[in-house]
């Protein structure tokens, strides 16, 4: 594929809250955000019995990274079972504080309220100011605004005071002007030997014929994606900003794909990309739709990536 030409960070920012500012109501009750308060895919990996459980997937996978960081420190990290809940103790009194970069509504945060235990304190950045508010809302709801709060602005803007003992990534990686502004920003909110978690898409390859190419590009313009690249390159961008890749895994096996054949699969989300209708959720349907001829056609993978900040 060739070189995608430079991005403007500012205007790509603009985009992106307005395209949430403008479906997350939808995203909310037409989907299964409606009682997980989640706005990404389903993994049904061994083990998952219900749908809850699938979009709680790669929130367990994140307790249980938080948990380890606990108990490398020599705060015993709870009884180990993320699913469980009621863990997490923190070394010697401290919080266990935790960022949750692009946090929609605060599912996840709520979530890990309840698996990692009372030592849980954490901050959502959301670029959505309705997201926010409903994430703040939610909290309040639960019992948990003292423990958890959430901001809205860019993340590469906002100045977070704390230093964080684990930050994540859900769907959000990939919505960033460029891969090296997330890590660079993300490595400046993390405790030396804290990590960091990314679950997202990536392409499997970065060269494309042309037919592939404009899967590609419906699918980065319908969700407005302009980090989606190659593991490799998010590496190095990683690395540049200090932070080690320590695990990958391929979660791509365990989403569901729509029962339509390849052929008919790319045309459907060409023709619907063509369509010029100025519905944000419109935008939003032609995406998802390139997304899944792109995962037909082994273009995109979904994967969890562990990064470490150098120092701990």
């Amino acid at each position: 594929m060739a070189a995608d030409p430079p991005v403007d960070g500012a205007r790509t920012a603009r985009a992106v809250r307005d395209y949430y500012e403008g479906n997350t109501r939808l995203f909310l009750s037409l989907g299964i955000g409606a009682t997980t308060l989640a706005m990404r895919r389903a993994v049904w990996a061994d083990g998952v019995e219900n749908l809850r459980q699938s979009v709680d997937y790669v929130n367990v996978l994140i307790a249980a990274e938080i948990l380890a960081f606990d108990a490398r420190r020599g705060g015993g990290g709870g009884d180990g079972d993320a699913r469980r809940g009621g863990g997490g103790g923190g070394a010697g009194g401290e919080p266990l504080r935790v960022l949750d970069i692009g946090c929609g509504v605060g599912g996840s945060l709520l979530f890990l309220c309840r698996a990692v235990g009372e030592a849980l304190q954490g901050v959502g950045v959301t670029i959505s100011p309705r997201q926010a508010d409903i994430a703040r809302r939610q909290a309040r709801l639960r019992g948990l605004a003292h423990r958890l709060s959430f901001v809205a602005g860019d993340f590469c803007a906002v100045p977070v005071q704390a230093r964080f003992h684990c930050a994540f990534a859900i769907e959000s990686f990939v919505h960033f002007p460029e891969p090296g502004s997330f890590f660079t920003a993300a490595a400046r909110s993390l405790e030396p030997g804290a990590r960091l978690v990314v679950v997202d898409d990536f392409l499997s390859v970065d060269r494309h014929s042309p037919r592939e190419r404009r899967l590609v590009l419906a699918f980065k313009a319908g969700w407005i994606l302009s980090s989606l690249c190659t593991v490799e390159r998010a590496a190095r961008s990683a690395a540049d900003a200090g932070l080690r890749l320590v695990d990958n895994r391929d979660l791509s096996p365990f989403l569901s794909q729509l029962p339509l054949a390849p052929p008919v699969l790319r045309a459907l989300a060409l023709l619907v990309a063509a369509l010029p209708l100025p519905w944000s959720y419109w935008r939003s349907t032609a995406g998802s739709l390139a997304l899944a001829a792109c995962q037909k056609a082994g273009l995109v993978q979904y994967r969890c990536l562990v990064f470490e900040k150098a120092g701990g």
